[in-house]
Protein backbone atom coordinates (compact mmCIF):
# COMPACT_ATOMS: atom_id res chain seq x y z
CA UNK A 1 0.00 0.00 0.00
CA UNK A 2 1.27 3.28 -1.20
CA UNK A 3 -0.95 5.39 0.90
CA UNK A 4 -2.12 5.34 4.01
CA UNK A 5 -5.97 6.31 3.50
CA UNK A 6 -7.63 5.33 0.05
CA UNK A 7 -5.67 2.78 -1.12
CA UNK A 8 -5.31 1.07 2.49
CA UNK A 9 -9.03 1.68 3.20
CA UNK A 10 -9.63 -0.29 -0.09
CA UNK A 11 -7.20 -2.74 0.57
CA UNK A 12 -8.57 -4.03 4.10
CA UNK A 13 -12.43 -3.93 2.21
CA UNK A 14 -11.13 -6.26 -0.74
CA UNK A 15 -9.24 -8.53 1.88
CA UNK A 16 -6.00 -8.23 -0.14
CA UNK A 17 -2.72 -9.88 1.09
CA UNK A 18 -1.11 -6.91 2.65
CA UNK A 19 2.46 -7.31 3.29
CA UNK A 20 3.23 -3.81 3.74
CA UNK A 21 2.04 -0.28 3.51
CA UNK A 22 2.97 3.72 3.79
CA UNK A 23 2.20 4.01 7.93
CA UNK A 24 0.28 6.86 9.39
CA UNK A 25 0.66 5.52 13.38
CA UNK A 26 -2.69 7.78 14.38
CA UNK A 27 -4.35 6.25 11.60
CA UNK A 28 -7.67 4.08 12.67
CA UNK A 29 -6.70 2.26 9.96
CA UNK A 30 -3.10 0.64 11.37
CA UNK A 31 -5.37 -0.72 13.70
CA UNK A 32 -7.26 -2.49 11.54
CA UNK A 33 -4.22 -4.67 9.80
CA UNK A 34 -3.62 -8.12 10.15
CA UNK A 35 -0.49 -9.25 12.22
CA UNK A 36 3.10 -8.76 10.47
CA UNK A 37 2.12 -6.27 8.12
CA UNK A 38 5.16 -4.32 7.57
CA UNK A 39 6.28 -0.83 7.40
CA UNK A 40 7.42 1.07 3.99
CA UNK A 41 10.06 3.18 4.39
CA UNK A 42 9.91 6.72 3.19
CA UNK A 43 6.57 9.11 3.58
CA UNK A 44 3.55 9.84 1.23
CA UNK A 45 5.37 12.87 -0.31
CA UNK A 46 8.81 11.46 -0.28
CA UNK A 47 8.44 7.94 -1.20
CA UNK A 48 11.47 5.16 -0.66
CA UNK A 49 11.75 3.11 -3.76
CA UNK A 50 14.33 0.93 -2.23
CA UNK A 51 12.33 -0.06 0.55
CA UNK A 52 9.17 -0.77 -1.85
CA UNK A 53 10.88 -3.26 -4.20
CA UNK A 54 12.59 -4.69 -0.62
CA UNK A 55 9.34 -6.28 -0.29
CA UNK A 56 9.25 -7.86 -3.62
CA UNK A 57 5.67 -6.68 -4.38
CA UNK A 58 3.37 -8.73 -6.64
CA UNK A 59 1.13 -5.34 -6.70
CA UNK A 60 1.31 -1.95 -5.65
CA UNK A 61 -2.07 -0.50 -4.46
CA UNK A 62 -2.45 3.66 -4.55
CA UNK A 63 -5.55 6.15 -4.30
CA UNK A 64 -5.52 8.31 -7.18
CA UNK A 65 -4.66 11.50 -6.02
CA UNK A 66 -0.95 9.86 -4.82
CA UNK A 67 -0.47 8.30 -8.51
CA UNK A 68 -1.42 10.81 -10.31
CA UNK A 69 1.26 13.14 -7.88
CA UNK A 70 4.17 10.88 -7.86
CA UNK A 71 3.80 10.54 -11.69
CA UNK A 72 3.69 14.23 -11.91
CA UNK A 73 6.48 14.62 -10.08
CA UNK A 74 8.39 11.80 -11.27
CA UNK A 75 8.02 10.18 -7.95
CA UNK A 76 8.01 6.66 -8.54
CA UNK A 77 8.24 4.28 -11.62
CA UNK A 78 5.33 2.05 -11.76
CA UNK A 79 6.99 -0.05 -14.30
CA UNK A 80 8.56 -1.65 -11.29
CA UNK A 81 5.31 -3.51 -10.57
CA UNK A 82 1.65 -3.85 -11.49
CA UNK A 83 -0.24 -1.42 -10.05
CA UNK A 84 -3.71 -0.87 -8.77
CA UNK A 85 -4.96 2.52 -8.63
CA UNK A 86 -8.06 2.82 -6.46
CA UNK A 87 -10.79 5.28 -7.82
CA UNK A 88 -11.58 7.96 -5.36
CA UNK A 89 -13.95 9.91 -7.40
CA UNK A 90 -13.60 13.17 -8.96
CA UNK A 91 -14.68 15.35 -7.00
CA UNK A 92 -14.46 12.93 -3.97
CA UNK A 93 -17.69 13.68 -2.84
CA UNK A 94 -18.59 10.65 -5.30
CA UNK A 95 -16.42 8.19 -2.92
CA UNK A 96 -19.23 5.46 -2.79
CA UNK A 97 -20.49 5.22 -6.12
CA UNK A 98 -16.66 4.62 -7.43
CA UNK A 99 -15.99 2.37 -4.31
CA UNK A 100 -19.10 0.04 -4.91
CA UNK A 101 -18.11 0.02 -8.73
CA UNK A 102 -14.68 -0.86 -8.63
CA UNK A 103 -15.22 -3.56 -5.53
CA UNK A 104 -18.21 -5.22 -7.83
CA UNK A 105 -15.30 -4.68 -10.31
CA UNK A 106 -13.25 -7.07 -8.67
CA UNK A 107 -15.92 -9.45 -7.24
CA UNK A 108 -16.27 -8.05 -3.77
CA UNK A 109 -19.86 -6.54 -4.28
CA UNK A 110 -21.20 -7.91 -1.25
CA UNK A 111 -18.06 -6.30 0.77
CA UNK A 112 -19.77 -2.78 -0.52
CA UNK A 113 -22.86 -3.59 0.62
CA UNK A 114 -22.03 -4.75 3.87
CA UNK A 115 -19.54 -1.94 4.61
CA UNK A 116 -22.59 0.69 3.35
CA UNK A 117 -24.81 -0.61 5.37
CA UNK A 118 -22.43 0.02 8.53
CA UNK A 119 -21.76 3.24 7.02
CA UNK A 120 -25.79 4.06 7.37
CA UNK A 121 -26.04 2.43 10.95
CA UNK A 122 -23.17 4.93 11.74
CA UNK A 123 -24.22 7.64 10.63
CA UNK A 124 -27.90 6.89 12.63
CA UNK A 125 -25.08 6.42 15.43
CA UNK A 126 -23.79 10.14 14.92
CA UNK A 127 -27.21 11.71 14.49
CA UNK A 128 -28.35 10.33 17.96
CA UNK A 129 -25.56 11.28 19.99
CA UNK A 130 -25.35 14.73 17.78
CA UNK A 131 -29.46 15.26 18.71
CA UNK A 132 -30.59 18.96 18.28
CA UNK A 133 -27.17 20.37 19.12
CA UNK A 134 -26.74 21.45 15.50
CA UNK A 135 -30.46 22.64 14.79
CA UNK A 136 -29.76 26.26 12.88
CA UNK A 137 -25.68 25.56 13.09
CA UNK A 138 -23.93 25.78 10.20
CA UNK A 139 -20.15 23.90 10.01
CA UNK A 140 -17.23 25.21 8.38
CA UNK A 141 -14.74 22.48 7.18
CA UNK A 142 -11.45 23.65 6.41
CA UNK A 143 -8.14 23.87 6.97
CA UNK A 144 -4.77 25.86 7.01
CA UNK A 145 -0.88 25.09 5.74
CA UNK A 146 1.66 27.54 4.43
CA UNK A 147 0.29 30.83 4.44
CA UNK A 148 -3.33 29.06 2.85
CA UNK A 149 -6.58 28.87 3.99
CA UNK A 150 -8.98 26.80 2.79
CA UNK A 151 -13.08 25.61 2.86
CA UNK A 152 -13.95 22.64 1.89
CA UNK A 153 -16.78 22.65 -1.04
CA UNK A 154 -17.07 19.42 -2.45
CA UNK A 155 -15.25 16.76 -1.20
CA UNK A 156 -14.82 13.17 0.93
CA UNK A 157 -15.56 15.24 4.17
CA UNK A 158 -18.34 17.41 3.15
CA UNK A 159 -20.05 14.36 1.65
CA UNK A 160 -19.90 12.64 5.08
CA UNK A 161 -20.73 15.50 6.87
CA UNK A 162 -24.13 16.39 4.48
CA UNK A 163 -25.14 12.81 4.62
CA UNK A 164 -25.39 13.34 8.82
CA UNK A 165 -27.20 16.43 7.99
CA UNK A 166 -25.25 19.25 8.99
CA UNK A 167 -25.47 22.68 6.96
CA UNK A 168 -22.27 23.81 6.07
CA UNK A 169 -20.25 27.37 5.36
CA UNK A 170 -20.35 27.09 1.67
CA UNK A 171 -18.86 30.83 -0.29
CA UNK A 172 -21.35 31.38 -2.93
CA UNK A 173 -19.29 34.24 -5.08
CA UNK A 174 -17.19 31.12 -6.54
CA UNK A 175 -16.95 27.51 -7.73
CA UNK A 176 -14.54 25.57 -5.35
CA UNK A 177 -11.62 24.59 -7.20
CA UNK A 178 -10.54 20.82 -6.39
CA UNK A 179 -13.54 20.86 -4.05
CA UNK A 180 -12.29 23.64 -2.33
CA UNK A 181 -11.80 27.45 -1.77
CA UNK A 182 -8.60 29.15 -0.94
CA UNK A 183 -7.97 32.36 0.94
CA UNK A 184 -5.25 34.38 2.57
CA UNK A 185 -5.35 35.59 5.80
CA UNK A 186 -7.12 38.68 5.00
CA UNK A 187 -10.06 37.34 3.11
CA UNK A 188 -11.04 34.86 5.67
CA UNK A 189 -14.49 36.13 6.85
CA UNK A 190 -16.58 33.34 5.23
CA UNK A 191 -15.51 31.67 8.45
CA UNK A 192 -17.65 34.33 10.32
CA UNK A 193 -20.61 31.84 9.43
CA UNK A 194 -19.63 28.77 11.12
CA UNK A 195 -20.46 28.24 14.88
CA UNK A 196 -18.41 24.78 14.41
CA UNK A 197 -15.29 24.34 12.39
CA UNK A 198 -13.87 21.41 11.46
CA UNK A 199 -10.06 22.38 11.25
CA UNK A 200 -6.81 20.78 9.24
CA UNK A 201 -4.03 21.43 10.55
CA UNK A 202 -5.45 23.06 13.84
CA UNK A 203 -2.31 23.85 15.15
CA UNK A 204 -0.60 25.00 11.91
CA UNK A 205 0.78 29.19 12.43
CA UNK A 206 -1.71 30.50 10.31
CA UNK A 207 -4.45 29.51 13.11
CA UNK A 208 -2.72 32.67 15.19
CA UNK A 209 -3.19 35.13 12.48
CA UNK A 210 -5.12 37.70 14.55
CA UNK A 211 -8.22 37.92 11.83
CA UNK A 212 -7.96 33.98 12.27
CA UNK A 213 -8.17 34.68 16.15
CA UNK A 214 -11.17 37.12 15.53
CA UNK A 215 -13.50 34.80 14.21
CA UNK A 216 -16.77 33.74 16.30
CA UNK A 217 -16.68 30.14 16.19
CA UNK A 218 -12.55 30.27 17.31
CA UNK A 219 -12.90 33.19 19.83
CA UNK A 220 -15.95 30.66 21.55
CA UNK A 221 -13.46 27.43 21.57
CA UNK A 222 -15.93 25.81 18.97
CA UNK A 223 -12.94 24.39 16.57
CA UNK A 224 -12.67 21.32 16.65
CA UNK A 225 -9.41 18.72 14.78
CA UNK A 226 -9.86 17.16 11.13
CA UNK A 227 -6.73 14.50 11.68
CA UNK A 228 -4.69 13.54 8.32
CA UNK A 229 -6.56 10.01 8.00
CA UNK A 230 -9.99 11.49 8.37
CA UNK A 231 -9.38 13.93 5.26
CA UNK A 232 -10.14 11.29 2.26
CA UNK A 233 -10.68 7.71 1.97
CA UNK A 234 -13.15 5.62 1.25
CA UNK A 235 -16.42 3.67 3.38
CA UNK A 236 -14.09 3.10 6.55
CA UNK A 237 -12.87 6.58 6.99
CA UNK A 238 -16.30 7.69 6.17
CA UNK A 239 -17.07 5.50 9.02
CA UNK A 240 -14.85 6.71 11.75
CA UNK A 241 -15.35 10.36 10.23
CA UNK A 242 -18.74 10.29 11.31
CA UNK A 243 -17.77 9.40 14.77
CA UNK A 244 -15.55 12.18 14.76
CA UNK A 245 -18.15 14.25 13.34
CA UNK A 246 -20.79 13.20 16.19
CA UNK A 247 -17.77 13.60 19.32
CA UNK A 248 -16.86 17.72 17.60
CA UNK A 249 -20.38 18.85 17.55
CA UNK A 250 -20.58 18.18 21.56
CA UNK A 251 -18.11 21.44 21.58
CA UNK A 252 -21.42 23.30 21.19
CA UNK A 253 -22.94 22.12 24.44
Amino acid sequence: MLDSRAALDFAILSGFPIVATNWDEDSFLTGLLPDGVERIGGTNTEPDVESILSFNPDMLVVGSGWFDHYREHGLLNFDMAPTFVVAQGDPTSRWREVMTQQLHSIGRGNEASQVLLQYEQQLDASRRQIGSLLDGKKVAIGGAWQGEYWLQGDTFCTSVAEDLGMTLVRDTSTPPRDGNWFYSAETISVFNDADLIIMQNIDAPEVEAPTWQRIPAVTAGHVAELTYDNNNGLALTAIDFAKSLADSAQLLR
